[in-house]
């Protein structure tokens, strides 16, 4: 099963594109709240090995996509 992979907040506007993206495309998700996780953006960083400075971070099968224009771009493709 293809399923994208949501790191964000709960309050970032950024993040709930990510997320309406997924749902308006009918695809399968997971959302993971950062703060309720305890992730930082150092730990997360280190995780996708590339440097983040903004939320949401988007993956697809534990591909890295990037925010939420990187996976508008990639419903679009």
């Amino acid at each position: 099963m293809c399923e994208y992979t949501i790191y964000g907040r709960n309050d970032c506007e950024y993040c709930i594109k990510a997320i309406n993206l997924c749902v308006h495309n009918g695809t399968s998700f997971s959302f993971i709240n950062m703060e309720n996780e305890n992730i930082s953006k150092d730990q997360l960083s280190n995780k996708l090995n590339t440097q983040i400075s903004t939320v949401p971070q988007v993956l697809f099968n534990q591909q890295y996509i990037g925010g939420s224009d990187d996976l508008e771009n990639h419903f679009a493709a």
